[in-house]
């Protein structure tokens, strides 16, 4: 069985580093970029399970970006917003999967959600496309 692909996208490599070991624990095979460019060189050499991105990156571009042209690419793939920011508008909330905010959610309530959309990824692969609404966890 093939380990989950997860990409991780931010601009700040602390963050990248902390989503980097999560994600090893749960023995995902992940990958780190820092923007939208680089995010697509990566989404064109992989298959992306997931993908989990700050909202606020470089040169103006933002998560949505990200969700917006990954979605074009690899359709299949979850989609976690992670970000600082509590004030994000409903419309880009329908745009992921899943919306964490940093500092009400931690480690843990990351590590949840990422196991239960990979669960989730693994029913879309099989055909059974669905799209539910994005859950917000604040904890």
């Amino acid at each position: 069985m093939r380990k989950p692909q997860v990409l991780c996208v931010d601009d700040l490599p602390e963050h990248l580093q902390l989503r980097m070991e999560v994600l090893r624990s749960l023995g995902c095979d992940a990958v780190q970029a820092h923007d939208l460019e680089s995010a697509m060189r990566v989404v064109a050499d992989r298959d992306i399970d997931l993908c989990i991105t700050d909202y606020h990156l470089q040169n103006g571009e933002t998560g949505e970006d990200i969700a917006r042209d990954l979605r074009i690419v690899r359709p299949r793939a979850a989609l976690i917003l992670f970000t600082g920011d509590p004030e994000i508008a409903p419309s880009v909330r329908k745009s992921f999967d899943a919306v964490l905010i940093k500092g009400q959610a931690g480690a843990l309530a990351l590590r949840k959600v990422i196991e239960n959309l990979l669960s989730d990824t693994r029913i879309r692969c099989t055909g059974l496309r669905y799209k539910q609404p994005p859950t917000l966890y604040s904890l």
